[in-house]
């Protein structure tokens, strides 16, 4: 997961799956394969999570979960970048967690190192 990034969710679009004030973890060198959610950056600086259909020719189809929103479809031209979302982390359960985090920024996980020898495990 290297360059991987989070965004602070906002709005409802997605809900149940995720919910306002969640967490997601994106995975910017991973293409979302369908039915997975994914974080599209749009070319008006835009960014939104959805459900990734598919393309159908130069357009993007998105899916919210949340049925009030629907089907979206995007043309390649609005569409800066596509990138799966590889976690969703809902805010601590304590009161007031959430309202005590910094705005959140896009940050680096760190790469894991990989044991040199399995059998240490």
């Amino acid at each position: 997961m290297t360059n991987a990034y989070a965004l602070k969710v906002h709005g409802n679009s997605m809900h149940p799956a995720i919910r306002d004030g969640w967490i997601v973890m994106v995975e910017p060198n991973s293409e979302p394969q369908v039915g997975e959610f994914a974080v599209v950056q749009c070319a008006n600086g835009r960014k939104m999570v959805k459900e990734f259909l598919g393309w159908r020719g130069n357009e993007l189809i998105l899916q919210s979960v949340n049925e009030d929103h629907g089907r979206l479809t995007l043309h390649r031209s609005e569409v800066k970048a596509i990138h799966a979302v590889g976690g969703i982390h809902p805010p601590s359960r304590r009161r007031g967690a959430v309202r005590k985090m910094p705005v959140i920024v896009p940050w680096r996980l760190p790469r894991w190192r990989h044991m040199r020898n399995r059998n240490q495990m």
